[in-house]
């Protein structure tokens, strides 16, 4: 019978040196986090202004070049179709002036490049049929199985290596919808398109984005066949939004779109005059049938053209701004670095951006309009 209180004599001390533990490491972990810094939060609103690029019928990206429109005018004959034509073991300088021939454009070699690469055009033989596709794919496909490509030099078409084309990257600008989040746009092509090309892993290529001021969208420098690939990807994505897959007899589909527009006078406004500035600024794809409504604390567009969403969209960006928040991981460096006038992001990770609206993680952030 002595056992049985001795016993539970022990347990007893047991219990009080794990409590003292546990009472302990929580004060520990109380005072760490009162030492650390809190996060700062700023809340930064930017109005990008509307641009006249992306309002045609279709996605469009835009070289950035003087030579632009006689690029546009090769692309535009190397995308049609002609007569079906086979090469046998043929010399690929043959081959690249019947291709040019039928295009109506010049192909040109780019000697140096094939020089230093140890390639003979006279004796490179080739045997393909371009049959039932237009001449610019023929073209690619056949270089393609020499690993050779293309690039755009003193407005004419030239075949060269890889390796060359990668030293001579070209520069095209990507519209975007306003309200884009550009730092998940430049994710979404970095990983899905040739993702080892990039700066970012060692490569060559490099997105940069456009000043708000100046519009939404991305500068992109690659090569012109990664451009033709990112060109792919986003005008896929953009007839995802546009483009119905099935529509019945009789019926002309109108697109929505809605805004979040939380101040009440702003909404008023923007349902007011949008129509009217929309139709008298679009050089094309006005649509005076279009109708602009209010849902609870939204601005909700209908419209059968692409052209006159894409500026709806631009204008609500433009009057109502975009918000984003911008999550610093210091915020006693950056009120330091705020007093003494120096650059805040020296000190301090920014860690991510985000929209507006969505919930800060966890609590201690200190918050900065």
């Amino acid at each position: 019978m002595t056992i049985r209180p001795r016993l539970i004599g022990i347990l007893g001390c047991a219990c009080g040196v794990l409590l003292s533990v546990f009472a302990a490491d929580r004060e520990a972990c109380r005072a760490a986090d009162a030492a650390a810094p809190a996060p700062l939060i700023r809340i930064l609103t930017s109005h990008p202004q509307p641009m006249m690029a992306n309002l045609g019928d279709d996605y469009r990206a835009v070289r950035l070049s003087s030579d632009r429109n006689a690029v546009e005018a090769i692309v535009a004959a190397l995308a049609e179709h002609h007569d079906d034509v086979e090469f046998r073991e043929a010399p690929l300088r043959d081959v690249l002036a019947m291709v040019g021939e039928k295009a109506g454009i010049r192909i040109v070699s780019d000697r140096r490049a094939f020089e230093d690469a140890g390639i003979d055009i006279d004796t490179l033989a080739v045997t393909a049929s371009l049959e039932g596709v237009s001449i610019g794919a023929g073209l690619r496909g056949i270089l393609a199985e020499l690993d050779l490509t293309t690039l755009f030099r003193n407005e004419r078409l030239v075949v060269t290596t890889v390796d060359a084309a990668a030293e001579n990257l070209a520069r095209y600008f990507y519209p975007a919808l306003a309200g884009t989040d550009l730092d998940e746009l430049i994710v979404l092509i970095e990983s899905g398109v040739a993702r080892e090309t990039w700066n970012t892993v060692g490569g060559y290529g490099s997105i940069a984005m456009v000043p708000s001021q100046m519009g939404t969208g991305l500068v992109i420098d690659q090569t012109e066949d990664v451009h033709e690939q990112i060109a792919t990807l986003l005008g896929g994505l953009d007839a995802v939004l546009w483009k119905a897959d099935h529509v019945d007899d009789g019926v002309e589909p109108r697109f929505v779109r809605t805004y979040r527009v939380p101040d009440p006078l702003t909404r008023e406004a923007i349902v007011d005059q949008l129509l009217t500035v929309c139709n008298e600024a679009l050089p094309h794809g006005a649509d005076p049938k279009a109708v602009v409504t209010v849902i609870g604390e939204a601005v909700v567009v209908q419209s059968k053209s692409r052209s006159f969403h894409v500026m709806a969209a631009q204008l609500v960006a433009a009057i109502g701004g975009v918000e984003t928040i911008l999550i610093e991981e210091n915020a006693a460096d950056a009120e330091k670095e705020g007093e003494t006038g120096g650059d805040a992001e020296a000190d301090h990770d920014v860690s991510i951006f985000r929209k507006a609206g969505m919930q800060p993680p966890g609590a201690g952030f200190r918050v900065y309009d």
